[in-house]
Formats: C-alpha cells, structure tokens, sequence
C-alpha cells in the first residue's frame, strides 16, 4: 500500500547562507611594524597625553613578551598570568592589532594592547 500521508504545511527544505567575520589569531609574536602611533589606534588620548600613555602601553606590551610575565586591564584588582601574545583580528577592529591572553580563574582573556594597564616579571 502506497503511503498516503500528505502533511498539511510545507514540506520543502528551508537553506540558509551566512557569512561571518571569524577572528584569526597569530600567536607567538608582536608585529613591532604595527603602526601604534595612527590616530585610529589611539583616538582617545590628545596631546602630550597620548605621547606618554602610548609609551606606557608599548612599554607594558614589551613586557608581555618576556617569559613570566603577568598583566592586567581596567577594572581588575589582579595581575593575571600572560599565556601568549599575538596579533589578533577582532572585533571591533577587524584589522591585526597587538594582543595579550590573560589566564584568569574563570578561563582566559585576550585583552587589547591599549587595555593594558599594569605588566610585570615574576
């Protein structure tokens, strides 16, 4: 006996087609070429203040590279263990900038090098 069942919906397959922008990571190295001082890497600083606190953030970020180093970011009472540094390609920016993963206790963090607020040796 042929099957007789006819649903009452559609039955047709529905497809769909999105495209993402996936980050991509490049660890092991900071791209030293960078270009730190653009404006449309440091917007938010002005004058003589945004010479000292672009030095202060490479400074930090030179640090990061070395072995044992730990960091933190705004709002952070600790210092977290530096697993790796890279250039990533995020969002907001979509474009390779510096980048440091932070080991904290709930998993990591990559945190952006104008982020960095403290970065030491132990």
């Amino acid at each position: 006996m042929p099957n007789s069942y006819q649903p009452s919906y559609n039955t047709e397959i529905a497809t769909k087609t999105v495209v993402q922008q996936l980050p991509t990571m490049h660890l092991d190295h900071i791209d030293w070429n960078f270009p730190f001082y653009a404006p449309s890497n440091s917007s938010y600083y002005t004058g003589e203040q945004r010479e000292q606190a672009l030095q202060k953030h490479i400074k930090r970020l030179k640090i990061c590279e070395q072995p044992n180093a730990w960091a933190s970011y705004p709002g952070q009472l600790y210092l977290y263990r530096v697993l790796k540094v890279g250039m990533a390609s995020c969002a907001p920016f979509w474009k390779p900038r510096p980048t440091v993963l932070l080991w904290e206790p709930t998993g990591v963090m990559w945190v952006d090098w104008t982020r960095l607020v403290e970065a030491v040796t132990r």
